[in-house]
């Protein structure tokens, strides 16, 4: 009998080892089945504990380590037990193991599948209707000489932005300090060296930039911004607390910067501003004929960057309505993964020497899936097609006998820049049209591509075709129309056929590449934009916001 036992066990062992590599296998085999690894660990716990540590139902029962039959506490001390719970409040224990927490558990499950960047009630959210009207005051203006300048800080990750920017879209003096050589060498951003360089260059950042305004110190401007969030927590605070500082001591009004909203209301930063100098904007020479923003609201906000993938229809300063959003990786960490398998660029360069090197290549010489082709909905995901192109890298490896640190030749990298290019922007482009038709149904005939991934030439050419494209077709699907009732019309001898106006074109508006990124112009643009309303924000004890998401918004006309 114990030599059968015996056999029993090493023959489940057997079957154990073995369904946990064919598990493995087919989960490596389709990349994306996050459900595998959860079901293989529970799999994995059960048959262990059946097979090697068979226990009596009294010792199961009474929650002792089936082991030694004996009751664990929290030193890790053990001591023997004999009672037993009775059945019906152990097993109910068993199945809830989170009572008090069983409501979270179920709100936990409703936000499966939603975008990273969906309103949950976890963290506070941003709206309009928390703004506060003239909470720290407003700059001082007059009927003569309406136009105020704003001093505008940049913190929210790896890059130290401030810029003096003029209510009528004239950037008076900027600065920015990279932080990607100090970064390069771990291939990301590490938060604490990014903390500290944040606070090495701050103060230099905010005199250069005031300097470059011709302005002595922020006695001289009308308001100060500052970024509070999103962003890396102890990276936020650095330009906060230096904010608060500055309008505290001189006295100026203070307005809380939504980063994500920043990058939005950069549609609507319509300044030329890649032909002037800043010395020439000082003189103030442009500000008798400002240029209109170039977008105006509402408008559907395509936003991309490292980050970040959303879609918005921006309705107004704080309204925000929010389509879709990235499942998992968003379109610039995508870029940055895939540049770091083709060994090209470090850490934030990683999407730009992916651009660079797709031009030199053919975007159909590796098949790739495009994600979410079957999908409806406006989410975007871009860790299948990460996980597709790490697994097409490894094939070619192994077909061309190249080894680990090998590297591909110069046509064969370009061939796979450009095929993963083609399929991330494909993507795009099919959530946009579906986007852009449920849009349209509500007056919005505009697209603002913004965010640091905007930057990117390819994308913008290519939205700009599907942009009159999709002016194309609606142009044709009216005509249908027309036709269909003119026919009907004649048909039951109806009257004259009414003119109707003509359809609104799909309008493209991309901000300039250098102020798609981050940058303290953006910020003292939203701020300008939220001081016009009438709206600043109390400086003391204003805190910083990790996560910040929109809020959602419905329009009511």
């Amino acid at each position: 009998m114990l030599v059968l036992t015996v056999r029993w066990k090493k023959a489940l062992k057997a079957v154990y080892v073995i369904m946990l590599s064919r598990i493995s296998a087919f989960q490596l085999a389709r990349p994306g089945l996050g459900w595998m690894e959860a079901s293989t660990k529970r799999i994995s716990w059960s048959l262990t504990r059946k097979a090697f540590f068979p226990t009596t139902p009294t010792a199961a029962k009474a929650g002792m380590d089936p082991t030694t039959h004996s009751a664990g506490n929290p030193d890790g001390q053990t001591s023997t037990g004999t009672s037993q719970a009775p059945a019906s409040v152990t097993s109910s224990t068993r199945r809830r193991r989170r009572p008090a927490g069983s409501g979270a558990s179920k709100a936990s499950r409703d936000f499966v599948g939603m975008a990273k960047g969906t309103d949950t009630g976890q963290y506070p959210s941003f709206s309009a209707d928390n703004f506060v009207q003239a909470a720290s005051g407003l700059p001082t203006t007059s009927p003569e000489d309406p136009v105020f300048t704003v001093l505008g800080i940049e913190t929210s990750c790896d890059d130290t932005g401030v810029a003096v920017v003029r209510s009528d879209g004239v950037i008076l003096g900027e600065a920015l300090a990279s932080q990607y050589k100090i970064h390069e060498q771990w291939g990301g951003v590490v938060p604490g060296l990014a903390r500290d360089a944040h606070a090495s260059v701050i103060d230099s950042m905010v005199e250069e930039a005031l300097k470059k305004a011709g302005m002595a110190s922020v006695a001289e401007v009308g308001a100060v911004g500052v970024t509070v969030g999103p962003g890396l927590e102890i990276c936020l605070r650095v330009g906060t607390e230096t904010a608060k500082a500055l309008a505290t001591t001189f006295h100026k009004p203070f307005v809380a910067v939504h980063h994500l909203e920043a990058h939005c209301l950069m549609a609507r930063f319509g300044q030329p501003l890649d032909s002037r100098e800043p010395k020439e904007e000082a003189t103030g020479t442009s500000a008798s004929s400002p240029i209109p923003p170039q977008a105006r609201f509402p408008f559907l906000a395509l936003l991309v960057s490292g980050g970040h993938c959303m879609l918005l229809e921006c309705w107004g300063v704080g309204r925000y309505r929010t389509l879709g959003g990235t499942l998992d990786d968003a379109l610039g960490e995508a870029y940055d993964k895939a540049a770091r398998l083709l060994k090209i660029g470090t850490g934030a360069a990683g999407g730009p020497a992916m651009e660079r090197l797709a031009r030199e290549g053919d975007p159909t010489a590796v098949v790739l899936p495009v994600p979410m082709r079957g999908k409806k909905n406006l989410n975007f995901s871009y860790a299948g097609l990460k996980n597709a192109f790490r697994m097409a890298v490894t094939r070619l490896k192994e077909a061309l006998n190249l080894g680990e640190e090998e590297d591909f030749d110069p046509k064969t990298k370009a061939d796979l820049a450009a095929s993963f290019q083609h399929v991330a922007i494909q993507h795009l482009e099919e959530r946009l049209t579906l986007a852009m038709k449920e849009s349209e149904s509500r007056g919005v005939h505009t697209l603002a591509v913004v965010g640091g991934v905007a930057s990117n030439q390819a994308i913008r050419a290519r939205l700009q075709v599907l942009c009159e494209k999709r002016s194309l077709a609606r142009r044709l699907e009216k005509e249908q129309e027309r036709i269909w009732d003119e026919a009907s019309s004649e048909n039951k001898g109806g009257g004259t056929m009414e003119v109707e106006a003509p359809l609104p074109h799909w309008e493209l508006v991309v901000p300039p590449p250098r102020l798609c990124t981050d940058n303290g112009v953006m910020v003292a643009w939203a701020a300008i934009e939220k001081l016009r309303l009438g709206y600043s924000d109390v400086v003391e004890g204003r805190d910083v916001h990790a996560r910040w998401p929109f809020a959602s918004w419905q329009n009511s006309t």
